[in-house]
């Protein structure tokens, strides 16, 4: 019987519970929102670190296949200047010796 002795305070108190469920909807809504977005985040930060991840190890891969090939190269070359070498050298003596042996 409040409403019969004070209208106002009854639609006062009234209005304040329809108030506080609103707010606790509004809370919980959120709350649902925050935690539905973290999620979302944390899903795109995993397929993002993924898709970084394979980038990074098909360009490392590359890399590496770039640099064994130049080690490859230089190997060829070292041995092909090594071969040019110990040609020239080989030369040089059979040179020398047949000097030599003129002198003599």
């Amino acid at each position: 019987m409040k409403i019969r002795k004070d209208p106002r305070a009854a639609l006062a108190d009234g209005l304040a519970k329809i108030r506080a469920t609103m707010l606790a909807e509004y809370t919980a809504d959120m709350a649902k929102r925050r935690t539905d977005l973290a999620k979302a985040y944390a899903e795109y930060l995993a397929r993002a670190d993924a898709e970084l991840r394979a980038k990074m190890e098909a360009a490392e891969a590359k890399l590496c296949a770039k640099m064994e090939a130049i080690e490859a190269k230089i190997e060829a070359e070292f041995a092909a200047a090594a071969a040019e070498v110990r040609a020239a050298l080989a030369e040089r003596l059979r040179q020398h010796n047949a000097s030599e042996a003129a002198v003599q």
